[in-house]
């Protein structure tokens, strides 16, 4: 039993060990995408994996860092720190949203704008948050932000001047090369736009900024007589959606991780 525990938390503890707390934080982004949570659980529920770690199962925890090096003991307890740090930050932002002392502001951003070396930078730092699986043609991101074929539209803070906290971007399905198992019956038929995973930064998801900015992408699409829309999202999410009657179905479901392809007819 003592061998069992032991090997146990030496695989939970080693992993966030060996590198910094980026590493850890995209470590905790995969096995969220993985085990098909919600973005804003991310930090709390890390939050209370480290709890048990260093609380419930503290005597053998303690032993294996102290059979570590320096520098990995520091890695590992920076990184408890630092989610720790990021669930303090999540708190203070969700309470100045339940009091009103935090407006979010969708904005559809002009084409003038799109072609701001800075604006594409800010972007780019929150595209990168998103976990790997959800960045859609990373290769070719900064030039098809200045396609005027792209649709996208930001998510600011405070007002429509205001800092961006994240955005939802896509364009015509033709333009992306998505996963092998899904067969869209709309590809080539240029009626079909596609909405790239929301990009939101840590702190901010679970304030219906997201939505807010899905609904804005969807009237730009409409209005530029796209007949279908098609993205990835959470199963729960997507189902939400066709019992919402938003007009919405499944194209192709993804096990395990309930990551899946759906569409709405914008008819």
């Amino acid at each position: 039993m003592k061998l069992g525990w032991l090997l146990s938390i030496i695989d939970r503890v080693s992993g966030y060990a060996l590198g910094d707390f980026g590493k850890a934080m995209d470590m905790a982004k995969k096995n969220a995408h993985a085990l098909a949570w919600h973005p804003s659980f991310i930090v709390k529920r890390s939050v209370a994996y480290f709890e048990d770690l260093l609380n419930d199962e503290a005597e053998m925890c303690e032993t294996v860092l102290r059979a570590l090096p320096k520098h990995m003991r520091k890695n590992f307890m920076d990184t408890v720190t630092g989610f720790l740090n990021l669930r303090q930050q999540e708190i203070k932002i969700q309470s100045d949203y339940l009091y009103e002392n935090l407006r979010l502001v969708p904005k559809i951003e002009s084409m003038k704008i799109r072609d701001d070396s800075d604006f594409v930078k800010t972007l780019v730092e929150i595209y990168n948050e998103l976990p790997m699986p959800l960045q859609f043609d990373r290769e070719h991101f900064e030039r098809t932000m200045r396609d005027t074929k792209t649709i996208l539209n930001t998510l600011r803070l405070g007002s429509s001047d205001g800092p961006i906290i994240g955005f939802a971007k896509g364009g015509p399905i033709e333009n992306y090369i998505l996963r092998p198992e899904i067969i869209d019956e709309n590809y080539g038929k240029n009626n079909t736009v596609f909405l790239e995973p929301i990009a939101l930064k840590m702190g901010y998801w679970g304030l219906r900024g997201g939505s807010e900015m899905r609904h804005l992408f969807t009237m730009q699409a409409h209005s530029m007589n796209y007949k279908y829309l098609t993205s990835f999202a959470l199963r729960d999410v997507i189902q939400k959606r066709v019992d919402g009657h938003e007009k919405a179905e499944f194209v192709t479901k993804f096990d395990p991780e309930r990551w899946d392809y759906y569409r709405i007819d914008l008819t």
